[in-house]
């Protein structure tokens, strides 16, 4: 089956404390912060994010899959001042480091 819209494309696990919103980063290499399609995960869930790009896809247009992860109290920021104070953490992820994890995000990091 195909994965795209309405299909899980990897699951985010959130073990922390807060509510998280979790960006795919589309402009790899490009790094730097920006909103985007995101979904948010309550303290101690998980979620399937769905994306429009099927996973073949995804690691045919960029050799890294990128996703962003934010504190829920710190989206209604101003972007520059997130960026500046690095409000953020940013994930670098190959297809295999996502296929050895079975596909599954965990924040924060361990």
């Amino acid at each position: 089956m195909e994965e795209g819209w309405g299909n899980p494309f990897i699951t985010i696990v959130n073990r922390s404390d807060k509510s998280i919103e979790f960006i795919m980063g589309e402009h790899y290499p490009d790094t730097v912060f920006q909103f985007g399609h995101s979904i948010s995960v309550g303290p101690n869930d998980q979620r399937d994010y769905t994306y429009y790009l099927s996973r073949t896809k995804l690691f045919k247009k960029y050799p890294i899959m990128q996703v962003f992860a934010i504190d829920t109290e710190n989206t209604t920021l101003a972007i520059d001042t997130i960026r500046k104070y690095h409000l953020y953490e940013r994930y670098e992820l190959t297809k295999k480091q996502l296929e050895e994890n079975n596909w599954i995000v965990v924040y924060p990091k361990e």
